[in-house]
């Protein structure tokens, strides 16, 4: 476990739940657990990707459950910036194969088409 020397307040973490993993964060570090330590599960790592949170965000969260009832999960949820997935943008142009002077003769010629179309009345 090399990553412990890195885990600090605020850092994302992966927690084994069941037979699932989830993301949480580190509220605390401390010497002495508040649980039974036999009760809980060794981390698998720290979150490459995440962004961690400051711990006045955390203490914010803590004051959140406290005077609202809520509990640590929203509270956090609350406090915590969101990382937007940013989509790549693929650019597209559209180049002309004939030269302009030929493609406003044609643009001109479709314009002129389309003012002669009438609109059809259909009798039954």
């Amino acid at each position: 476990m090399s990553f412990l020397c890195d885990i600090r307040t605020g850092v994302c973490v992966d927690i084994p739940f069941g037979s699932r993993t989830i993301t949480g964060y580190v509220i605390e570090v401390t010497d002495k657990p508040e649980y039974d330590p036999a009760r809980t599960k060794p981390l698998i790592g720290i979150k490459a990707d995440s962004v961690a949170v400051e711990a006045k965000l955390i203490a914010l969260a803590a004051w959140i459950r406290r005077n609202y009832g809520s509990t640590m999960n929203q509270a956090l949820k609350t406090v915590i910036p969101v990382k937007k997935q940013a989509k790549e943008q693929v650019s597209r142009s559209i180049a002309l194969k004939i030269d302009k002077v030929k493609a406003r003769a044609q643009l001109a010629l479709c314009e002129a088409k389309k003012k002669r179309q009438r609109p059809g009345f259909f009798v039954r």
